[in-house]
């Protein structure tokens, strides 16, 4: 089985992992600190199958348990139920994107939460093709090329931005509102149905983001936006339980200090994804990290104060 069918194979299972990955720290703890008196235990949240979300923890997971954190990742279904995990207490951090496509759940809980950091500041979302769909090169081709996509985009789970833009925003904003749907599933869904039409060649347009690892697996083309329907480039960050950075300053000054730029998340996330099996993130991290020492010594330096 290939490298990227065993991925695949990963991802349609990732529900089932989801079940046994347990574990949330308790009640924020106002003597915590990183000198080993406090609470040391920290939960990173995940959506199943988001990567830039999977990356960034399994990357915070592999410092901070060097330096005798323990540290759970606690995976959910959906963006929206993270803000209300988090908003709870029941996950201390995760990352997102509260100013733009998540910013309608970030200003339901915004009461509860903190931003603690900002990791990447260029990333997008979009429509996208794959390359061999050389008739549809922007957003205004797809009325052209409705018959053959069956009206149809392809997309994730129904509470992600990307959803929300597509239907509410780029739609309407090309008059393709009467003429596609928005298709909801999950991610494993979605890359499930792009690896098969990809695999036969088969025209599908589905909405996606960067930095993201199936770009250059898929060789998918970014459709051009006359419209500015997608906005600018806007930040990945790190918002946490409110109180957070109170009670592990040395943590959220860790995550204050990151900032990877495209190429060092692109091969973060190859590596992830690419170059180990699902199960094996930290095993990736630890890999990455030895090509990228410079990362490793900033984030100890920080975590140490």
């Amino acid at each position: 089985m290939s490298t990227t069918s065993r991925k695949f194979t990963a991802l349609a299972v990732a529900g089932v992992a989801a079940l046994v990955l347990a574990g949330c720290s308790g009640p924020a703890d106002d003597s915590g600190s990183g000198d080993g008196e406090g609470d040391k235990s920290i939960t990173l949240g995940v959506v199943s199958g988001w990567n830039d979300m999977t990356d960034i923890a399994n990357l915070y997971k592999y410092v901070l348990e060097q330096e005798g954190y323990t540290v759970d990742i606690k995976e959910l279904s959906e963006i929206a139920t993270m803000y209300v995990a988090a908003s709870e207490g029941d996950v201390d951090v995760f990352s997102t994107s509260p100013s733009t496509i998540h910013k309608q759940y970030w200003d339901e809980y915004k009461d509860d939460l903190e931003i603690v950091g900002s990791y990447y500041e260029d990333a997008s979302i979009y429509l996208a093709v794959p390359d061999y769909m050389t008739d549809v090169q922007s957003i205004e081709d797809l009325s052209a090329a409705a018959g053959e996509l069956n009206g149809t985009i392809t997309s994730i789970e129904p509470g992600a931005g990307v959803v929300s833009t597509a239907k509410d925003v780029t739609l309407p904003a090309y008059g393709l509102e009467s003429t596609y749907q928005v298709q909801t599933s999950s991610t494993a869904a979605m890359l499930a149905a792009l690896k098969e039409a990809h695999d036969a060649e088969k025209p599908i347009v589905v909405t996606a983001w960067s930095p993201w690892w199936a770009n250059s697996t898929f060789d998918l083309r970014k459709l051009e936006d006359p419209e500015k329907a997608y906005g600018d480039p806007y930040t990945l960050d790190m918002v946490a339980t409110k109180g957070f950075a109170d009670s592990h300053p040395e943590v959220a000054a860790m995550m204050k200090d990151l900032v990877l730029d495209e190429d060092q998340f692109n091969t973060l996330d190859n590596a992830v994804y690419q170059e180990f099996e699902a199960g094996q993130e930290q095993e990736a991290v630890a890999s990455w990290l030895e090509e990228n020492p410079e990362i490793l010594t900033q984030m100890e330096a920080a975590l140490k104060g």
